[in-house]
């Protein structure tokens, strides 16, 4: 478990430096909204401290794509137990949306091929993911 925590680590620093060096794609966004479904706990420690560094390596005010992950984390966290998580279809719709509005929050456009790619990106990373890492959900469940 401690391995798999270094490895999404490393996968939010790679996704920042993607982010705020190559292109303007939401791919920090796409890792904090699925390691906040699947560690509730942790996902506030990874969105402060991920926000932090994508605003130092972006060039940002200081703080903003915090309290956007932040909020991220609170609504997936809020809505956890009003809806079923289990379900992939509403996981990747909520995606989309929270990609279609951070766009137009940092970025300030929306363009169709990088949500294209957002739309993939999101979809195979939530199959992947979520086939390779139990939530805490399910790991606390009984099983005969």
């Amino acid at each position: 478990m401690i391995t798999m925590k270094i490895v999404m680590g490393f996968l939010i620093f790679l996704a920042i430096i993607i982010e705020a060096t190559l292109v303007s794609f939401p791919f920090t966004l796409l890792f904090i909204a699925l390691i906040a479904s699947i560690w509730s706990t942790e996902a506030i420690y990874w969105s402060f401290l991920g926000g932090l560094v994508l605003d130092i390596f972006a060039f940002r005010l200081l703080g903003i794509s915090s309290i956007f992950f932040l909020a991220v984390v609170w609504f997936t966290k809020r809505f956890k137990k009003k809806f079923h998580q289990g379900w992939v279809y509403y996981q990747f719709f909520i995606l989309i949306i929270i990609t279609v509005f951070y766009s137009l929050v940092i970025y300030r456009h929306i363009d169709a091929l990088e949500m294209a790619l957002a739309v993939i990106a999101e979809a195979l990373i939530l199959f992947v993911l979520r086939n390779l890492i139990p939530s805490e959900d399910e790991r606390k469940k009984l099983s005969l």
